[in-house]
């Protein structure tokens, strides 16, 4: 699977600071670092699915994106 780019929302961007303490750089990280991906349903959209995305960033931290 090819990544091409983010999309990234004001309310996820913060939510992945205060809840997680995640920044978006180690999230982009993990995408450099060849993750694993899987499928896990269909979205919410006709015509969507929802992916994860399973990896580290580059200090190390394991990190799993949907």
């Amino acid at each position: 699977m090819k990544i091409s780019r983010i999309i990234w929302l004001k309310e996820i961007v913060d939510k992945l600071d205060w809840k997680h303490n995640l920044q978006m750089t180690e999230v982009e990280e993990v995408f450099t670092n060849r993750p694993q991906y899987r499928r896990l349903e269909r979205g919410k959209i006709v015509g969507e699915d929802v992916y994860a995305a399973y990896g580290r960033t580059n200090g190390g931290r394991y990190v799993t994106i949907v």
